[in-house]
């Protein structure tokens, strides 16, 4: 039997004497292989929200032949329309003089809005502020042969006696078929974005998209009055990735008075001229378009048997168009 100090000896060299009482602590083997499975956790919070088109939960059924009724208290109530896919029969939707109304859908092609009237805006938002309209289709085109012409596809403006309507965004939305005044027409609207969408009028001699200070083009809404005073410049556009084409041998986009108009990329088509810049008189003077440019963009026509512009912005020598990275069958500027 060996007693602590010659175990003590044995493993270290020591000396004198150990006396009192010695503990020895166990060295752990080999952890053992992991043991079964446990049962599962609770479950976890529910995670955020997804973005995008409409929502199962929230968007409208749209039965036909007229859902403008429906699509209009929604609306009134809440301040938003979620399309469903598929189609929905509209005569015109009144958004105006609100704050942050929207329509949002699937998208472009999957969510469509039907015309069923002529002589009418189908959506009309003078008057409003914080637009949003998303993900969804105007298809005049689809009825454009049945002799369905609206005035106009979406419509903003300011109103008479409120001089509120700014930041308007368009995003993924396209606009196509014959329209009487325009296929997207802005009286004075600022601060406002267009992105990855499109815009067509077919109707002969008719321009497709206009921004404008003076309402000369007597626009006019049918739920609100207008604001004619022509007192306020369309100011701070940005558009992105988006195109306008006409086919009814008119100029694709009218601009006047504009301030601080900016299209990135997309492309602009016409047998006319595919932008045409004027002066026009805002606040009792007469005002020019400025800082307007236009970056990366392609410009064509696209039945050029038809006839070829001159250039493609009109105007754009006289009020100093910015141009970058621009593809043109014709000259750009210089008419």
């Amino acid at each position: 039997m060996l007693v602590a100090s010659q175990v003590l000896a044995d493993s270290y060299p020591v000396s004198g004497t150990v006396s009192g009482t010695l503990s020895f602590s166990p060295v752990p083997g080999p952890q053992g292989p992991p043991g079964p499975q446990g049962p599962p956790g609770p479950q976890g919070p529910p995670g955020p929200s997804g973005s995008g088109g409409g929502s199962s939960s929230n968007e409208i059924a749209c039965p036909g032949p007229d859902d403008t009724a429906t699509l209009q208290a929604a609306m009134d109530t809440t301040g938003e329309i979620y399309l469903p896919l598929g189609t929905c029969h509209v005569s015109h939707l009144n958004l105006t003089n609100r704050a942050q109304p929207s329509i949002r859908g699937h998208g472009a092609m999957l969510s469509q809005i039907i015309p069923i009237q002529t002589g009418v805006n189908v959506i009309d938002s003078v008057g409003s502020t914080h637009v949003t309209l998303r993900d969804f289709r105007i298809c005049g085109y689809c009825v454009q042969d049945q002799g369905i012409i609206p005035r106009v596809g979406i419509m903003l403006g300011q109103a008479a006696g409120n001089y509120g309507a700014d930041v308007t965004h368009i995003e993924n939305v396209r606009v196509d078929g014959k329209f009487q005044l325009a296929a997207l027409f802005d009286l004075a609207v600022a601060s406002s974005m267009i992105s990855g969408s499109e815009f067509y009028n077919y109707q002969p001699g008719v321009i497709t998209i206009i921004h404008t200070g003076n309402n000369f083009f007597g626009a006019v809404s049918d739920f609100t009055q207008i604001d004619n005073s022509n007192s306020h410049v369309p100011s701070d556009w940005t558009i992105t990735a988006t195109e306008c084409h006409n086919f009814g041998n008119a100029a694709c986009m009218w601009l006047g008075g504009t301030n601080a108009f900016r299209w990135y990329g997309g492309n602009i088509s016409s047998n006319s001229y595919m932008v045409d810049l004027n002066a026009v008189v805002i606040n009792g003077g007469a005002t020019s378009p400025s800082a307007t440019i236009f970056d990366g963009t392609t410009f064509y026509t696209d039945f050029p048997q038809n006839g070829t512009p001159s250039c493609a912005i009109r105007g754009g020598s006289a009020f100093g168009v910015i141009t970058r990275g621009i593809t043109s069958g014709v000259p750009v500027t210089g008419c």
